[in-house]
């Protein structure tokens, strides 16, 4: 049986965090399942810019059962 699911997970930083105005400049977010004989990746994205405050970050899987 297949299961398509959308899968949402919300980053909150502190208050008091405060973008870097040097280096890359990019959000990375890379999701695996690590409890296999080798890690698998769901998810893997990059963004172009620093995210700060708090955001949703959300995608589709498809969970074969």
């Amino acid at each position: 049986m297949d299961n398509n699911s959308t899968i949402t997970l919300t980053f909150k930083l502190p208050p008091f965090y405060s973008v870097p105005t040097e280096g890359e400049r990019e959000t990375r977010i890379n999701i695996q399942i690590i409890n296999t004989p080798r890690p698998i990746t769901v998810m893997n994205w990059i963004r172009p810019d620093i995210a700060d405050g708090q955001w949703n970050f959300s995608f589709r899987t498809t969970m074969k059962m």
